[in-house]
């Protein structure tokens, strides 16, 4: 898949290990894993069905992401660039291009951003 970044802080970070390393301590590894698996599926749907960590589709406050566990409590926060409608589920096989809008533990009724 095509993977963007909300910005360019985001990018820089998940794109240069040792800055992912001193930000994010243990999980680094784990993220610049997710990172490098999401690059690797060739759409969405495969990203779905992988069975790999259970990325799901949010709802309420971030509805229209999908968050993907690195950890227990950790979250890549994925932004699809497509239109989110009631078809999406019959066309994730159609996405290619996804944002990654940051790393983020939401647990627990509040978020708390890592990488943003």
């Amino acid at each position: 898949m095509n993977v963007y970044y909300a910005n360019e802080k985001v990018k820089k970070v998940l794109c240069d290990f040792p800055t992912l390393q001193k930000k994010c301590g243990k999980h680094a590894l784990q993220i610049k894993r997710r990172i490098e698996q999401v690059k690797a599926f060739i759409n969405l749907k495969e990203m779905m069905n992988s069975g790999l960590d259970n990325p799901h589709f949010k709802s309420n406050d971030l509805a229209g992401y999908i968050g993907w566990s690195v950890n227990q409590n950790v979250r890549i926060l994925i932004r699809l660039d497509t239109k989110i409608d009631e078809t999406l589920l019959k066309r994730l096989d159609e996405i290619k291009d996804i944002t990654v809008e940051g790393v983020l533990d939401y647990h627990g009724g509040k978020k708390n951003w890592i990488i943003s």
